[in-house]
């Protein structure tokens, strides 16, 4: 595991004694100052597909949002082994369950982190783009009791699908002809949940944002659908010079923070 702090803004490498089922690469950001006896809240970020942690850590822009506020940002890593082009397999059955491999994977990362720094239990939100972001969904789902909210951005439905070809004909054609699968963590209650899509994306067609919303969210005011105008398969406002970033769009970090803050404060 990575971590990073702003006290001088170097990568610190370190051995931790972690679970078996936790993944071996995964970039924490601290704020600084850190303050001993303070708890804080804790986001996980999951890149899409052919990102690495660290390239979605710089295009998200997620750390300088945690020095202002004040929180803990965990960056997972999925395996090349998993997936050659590093996507969250959210849509294989074997991944579709709270005692899925990868979901279990990353909530036996968070787990570690919780045992080795001060998290604020109460407050565990998880956001991710396009695979990332059906992966996010897919653990609030299945584990609405860890998190207090999500924000999804530029993704499938997760309950839409099962297995590889029904997945790119979902993102393809958006989720008419694909029903929800009520056996997908059926037992899962609504968590509050963002919903960022571009009226652009040629990855994943537009039609899936508000399945999202209706397949994942409370159905009341606390979720909430943003559609970003002419914004293709990218993170909007995202930093310059990388690739699925739209440095031009509305800060989605800001606009997701902003949202979970809310949450916090209920």
């Amino acid at each position: 595991m990575k971590t990073s702090s702003f006290i001088n803004s170097t990568v610190l490498v370190f051995l931790l004694l972690l679970s078996k089922l936790a993944l071996a690469e995964t970039l924490l950001t601290l704020p600084s100052p850190f303050e001993d006896g303070k708890s804080y809240p804790l986001l996980v970020v999951l890149h899409g597909c052919n990102q690495t942690a660290d390239e979605f850590r710089s295009v998200t822009e997620f750390d300088q949002l945690a020095q202002s506020h004040g929180f803990i940002v965990m960056y997972p890593e999925q395996k090349l082994i998993r997936n050659i082009k590093r996507c969250w397999n959210w849509f294989l059955p074997q991944n579709q369950s709270a005692d899925g491999i990868e979901t279990k994977e990353i909530m036996a990362t968070i787990q570690a982190v919780k045992e080795n720094y001060p998290i604020d239990s109460e407050n565990v939100f998880v956001t991710g783009l396009s695979a990332g972001g059906s992966m996010a969904g897919l653990l609030a789902k299945c584990y609405p009791g860890e998190f207090r909210a999500a924000a999804i951005h530029s993704s499938p439905s997760p309950l839409r699908a099962r297995g590889a070809t029904e997945a790119l004909k979902l993102m393809k054609d958006g989720p008419a002809e694909f029903p929800r699968y009520e056996k997908i963590c059926q037992h899962g209650t609504p968590l509050p949940i963002m919903v960022i899509h571009g009226t652009a994306d040629d990855r994943v067609a537009p039609s899936n944002a508000p399945s999202v919303l209706e397949d994942l969210g409370t159905g009341d005011t606390r979720s909430r659908l943003v559609m970003v105008g002419g914004l293709g398969h990218e993170w909007s406002g995202g930093a310059p010079g990388h690739k699925y970033s739209a440095p031009n769009g509305p800060k989605a970090n800001e606009l997701i923070w902003r949202f979970f803050s809310r949450q916090m404060n209920r």
